[in-house]
């Protein structure tokens, strides 16, 4: 039953090799000229300093393209594997009448679907596996200079980065499968296996992965000089935003409190200080000035540390739905389809 399974979809495994070669190759080859121009920045930052920034940044907006591509290809993997192996997988036998065929042989449907999802599940995470493998080893320059606007930790940088991929690939087929089970047309299950996903991939960094593991909550001061990777930015002349830097984090709340802990907006600097100048005059002064009149911020946010147990813990989450789904399948089809 696996040879026939291996059989049926050798078509689609030739189609996904053949374009995974062409990926792998482009990136292979684009790669290594990638990476020695990164390394031929290093000498140009010298001690490090605003210079060494904007080098940074002119590099990365030189690449910025084809880093968002390769994010998106990272993405795309599980919608394509759910819509184009998942859904028609049960939808096209009964669309086409052949599961009056396939599932009244000396094997059980049961253990036709089985073997099914075993071949093609571990067909999809190796896909997924080795395409997020190859675009992290391609990104990884990119994402050291991106980290001020896209931290590792940021829900877009996330997804497409560690192992959470390869559970996304494999809840994808899956769920793809349990669509076509139960809408029965192929070209309707693929459209809605589509829209699950996409549901699901906006829902989750919303609902679910911020609790994932328990924020840091703190409250730090207002200041031009920060040992900790943030960074503090002038949104006006009374008020200030903290960034996640080269810190890496995602934050999920940063506000501004006034010396009795209540939020506020704005900040009462004096009307002749230094916050009154012009966007970065006398920043440090100002930030002094906010400082010392007792303001601080109060954030929350996932730092760098929790990336591989949030990873872990949404891979875990997603498998753990692959097998409801997977055992939703296999009682469904044990009913009868037509």
């Amino acid at each position: 039953m696996t040879w026939l399974a291996l059989r049926q979809f050798r078509t689609a495994a030739y189609a996904t090799t053949a374009a995974l070669a062409v990926i792998l190759a482009l990136l292979a080859a684009t790669g290594v000229g990638l990476r020695d121009r990164y390394s031929a920045l290093r000498p140009a930052c010298g001690s490090g300093g605003p210079e060494c920034s904007v080098v940074a940044q002119a590099f990365f907006r030189e690449n910025r393209s084809a880093w968002l591509a390769a994010i998106a290809l990272v993405l795309v993997v599980p919608a394509l594997v759910g819509t184009f192996w998942g859904a028609p997988l049960v939808a096209r036998e009964v669309e086409t009448g052949t599961h009056f065929v396939a599932w009244n042989q000396s094997t059980t449907r049961r253990h036709w679907l089985l073997v099914k999802l075993r071949v093609l599940s571990l067909a999809a995470m190796l896909t997924a596996a080795l395409c997020t493998a190859a675009v992290s080893w391609w990104s990884s320059p990119l994402d050291e200079v991106a980290i001020g606007d896209f931290p590792l930790m940021d829900p877009l940088m996330f997804a497409a980065r560690g192992v959470a991929p390869v559970a996304y690939a494999l809840f994808a087929f899956v769920l793809g499968v349990t669509v076509g089970m139960l809408v029965r047309r192929t070209t309707a299950a693929m459209a809605a296996t589509v829209a699950l996903l996409i549901t699901a991939q906006v829902l989750f960094p919303v609902l679910v992965r911020p609790h994932l593991a328990a924020p840091v909550e703190t409250t730090t001061e207002i200041s031009d000089h920060r040992s900790d990777g943030f960074t503090v930015e002038r949104v006006g002349p009374d008020s200030a935003a903290l960034l996640p830097g080269s810190s890496g984090a995602w934050f999920l709340s940063s506000t501004i409190v006034d010396p009795s802990g209540t939020v506020v907006d704005s900040i009462p600097v004096s009307a002749s200080g230094p916050c009154v100048s012009p966007v970065n005059q006398d920043r440090a002064a100002c930030f002094a000035e906010m400082g010392e009149l007792g303001y601080q911020f109060q954030v929350r946010y996932q730092p760098l540390s929790h990336f591989w147990p949030m990873q872990a813990r949404e891979s875990a989450v997603y498998v753990g739905l692959s097998l409801a789904l997977a055992g939703l399948c296999l009682w469904r089809v044990r009913r009868n389809l037509t």
